[in-house]
């Protein structure tokens, strides 16, 4: 591909309108903005991965916002931006307050909150909170603080973290050197690149008097999050460690070097791809009023009533375009239906595996282990139907390619929106299971050498059995061996309780995965539906203005206008090359 500079994209434009094409005025404000680019960086991670920290020394380089102690307080996502004067702009119920310069006080009050209540009744009312700050810095791009991506409040997130997702440019996920979560995985793959976001950035953040790791050390942390990411298809996101005390130049060590690397990144990436989304919409544009002008060239040779007998010809043609729409979206629909069963299939295999490999030691299957292995499968059919979904629509619409390109952002969101349905099901049992899990229980079962409840029965057993052992009466005796064996009775039983209760939570997490995997196909096909059926009507409106232009008023010169469809041709084949 050559390179095409804005400027040149810019003249191509003018040259294209001076040839009669209508560019959307939300085009040419993107070109505009490009020669000058403005970016949103989404700073996000969990609660005091250094967050605020990295905003303040990196981007602000002064202590402007609070940074967090203790407790998850921050209820608001929070926009720093270049302005003239420091000033706090707040829009709350719709009312707009304005603190300059800002206070802390201030900005602690309009971004925290004490209980759930009201932290999430805060983060409602509020539309906009943003700072400005004359800090030349930020001419060159608008800063997001948000609240910790671990915060209990799911509510909370959804409207402030993931609502304001979608707008970032770039999202910077801060974590803790050491290493990332499971968290931290799961918003990447579930939420950053479902929202229709194709950057994003790992920084892991190095405080030497915390973690007092060698430069090896540090390394081998800076590996082994890489290779957690490629696991996981995520390999293209790079990884750098910061601190900001100048004093480990194998990362990056100072709020300089972070911020140049972070602006490199966007250039290398975000405005690279900006640029190309600009070229594509131009040639699009151009490229439809060729085909335009082409047809009216073709049309201006005949005369009006060999027009008008095309257009009958043309609405005869639409019902039968109809008729054939209705056979591909009803094969669409019976091989989607197939995949939900299929996919429903797969849940069973997958949670009967799950059961194999876990009822042998159910009864010392903690909680904690069972929700890690189900969130694993849940992960995994829902990656099944994501696939499955893609190639049912690619074999029925190989014509509208433009819209498989369109998928992947809808089948992310509906993903995460049947995994976060999933993870909310009840994954308890009629059953006790594991009803001794606690820290104090754990304690105790350390302190004596094994299970409190088989050693209670081993000292009672074996007590009782020398009572009745000493007894006169066979009878009695032999009900104390009977005793004296009992522990070993009772494990047999304990262990099938266990797995009876792994049965009936697999039963329960297996029939909510299978309703949130048909939701999800069901909810595939109704976009998809709707989408053919906003292409196929786009190209029919498309046609018949055309045609009502050739009617109202006929070209006289048809190779006039071949000429200028080949001079808009040739224009967007030098855009694209």
């Amino acid at each position: 591909m050559t390179d095409f500079s804005l400027d040149k994209l810019v003249a191509a434009q003018t040259e294209a309108e001076g040839l009669g094409v209508v560019f959307p005025e939300a085009l040419k404000g993107a070109l505009r903005e490009a020669a000058d680019p403005h970016y949103k960086i989404g700073v996000m991670g969990r609660f005091q991965a250094g967050k605020t920290t990295l905003v303040n020394r990196v981007f602000l380089r002064q202590p402007l916002l609070k940074e967090g102690e203790g407790l998850c307080t921050t209820a608001v996502c929070t926009e720093v931006t270049y302005g003239p004067e420091a000033k706090l702009t707040l829009v709350k119920d719709g009312v707009t307050q304005t603190f300059s310069p800002p206070t802390a006080e201030a900005i602690v009050a309009a971004t925290t909150a004490g209980t759930e209540e009201a932290r999430l009744a805060l983060a409602e009312s509020i539309t906009q909170l943003r700072i400005e700050t004359p800090n030349e810095n930020l001419r060159r791009y608008t800063i997001l603080d948000t609240p910790g991506l671990d915060d209990p409040n799911r509510a909370l997130l959804d409207v402030t973290t993931y609502r304001e997702l979608p707008q970032c440019d770039l999202v910077l996920l801060v974590a803790d050197a050491r290493q990332l979560s499971q968290i931290d995985f799961d918003f990447l793959r579930g939420t950053v690149f479902s929202a229709g976001l194709t950057q994003a950035m790992v920084l892991l953040s190095y405080n030497k008097e915390a973690n007092r790791m060698a430069a090896a050390a540090r390394q081998n942390v800076l590996e082994t999050v890489r290779a957690g990411l490629a696991s996981r298809g995520l390999e293209r996101i790079p990884v750098q460690m910061v601190c900001y005390d100048g004093e480990a130049p194998d990362i990056l060590d100072t709020p300089e070097k972070v911020e140049a690397a972070v602006l490199d990144y966007l250039s290398r990436t975000v405005a690279a791809a900006r640029s190309e989304r600009l070229r594509a919409q131009t040639a699009q544009a151009i490229v439809e009023r060729a085909k335009s002008r082409r047809l009216l060239g073709e049309l201006a040779k005949k005369q009006r009533a060999e027009i008008e007998a095309l257009n009958d010809r043309r609405k005869r043609e639409e019902i039968e375009q109809e008729k054939r729409l209705s056979l591909i979206q009803g094969r669409l629909s019976r091989d989607l239906r197939e995949t939900a069963g299929a996919l429903g299939g797969a849940v069973d295999q997958a949670c009967a595996a799950v059961r194999q490999e876990l009822a042998a030691g159910a009864a010392d299957l903690t909680e904690a282990a069972l929700s890690t292995r189900l969130d694993a499968l849940c992960g995994d059919v829902l990656g099944q139907a994501q696939t499955a979904c893609r190639e049912v629509a690619q074999r029925h619409l190989a014509e509208v390619t433009e819209l498989i390109e369109g998928m992947d952002d809808f089948l992310g969101e509906s993903a995460e929106t049947a995994k976060g349905a999933v993870d909310t099901a009840p994954r308890t049992s009629s059953v006790p299971h594991n009803i001794f899990d606690s820290d104090i229980w754990q304690a105790l079962k350390e302190k004596l050498g094994g299970d409190p409840i088989d050693k209670a029965l081993e000292w009672g057993s074996e007590a009782l059995a020398t009572r009745l052992e000493g007894s006169k009466n066979p009878w009695v005796r032999l009900a104390g061996i009977a005793v004296r064996y009992l522990p070993t009775l009772l494990k047999p039983l304990r262990g099938k309780l266990a797995a009876q209760a792994l049965d009936e939570q697999l039963a329960v997490f297996g029939d909510q995965l299978r309703g949130q995997i048909e939701a999800f196909v069901d909810r595939f096909h109704d976009w998809l539906d709707a989408a053919i059926d906003a292409q196929v009507e786009q190209a029919r409106e498309q046609l018949k203005r055309t045609f009502e232009e050739a009617l109202d008023d006929r070209p006289d010169d048809p190779a006039a206008l071949a000429a200028e469809a080949e001079t808009l041709e040739a224009l967007a084949g030098r855009i694209l090359a």
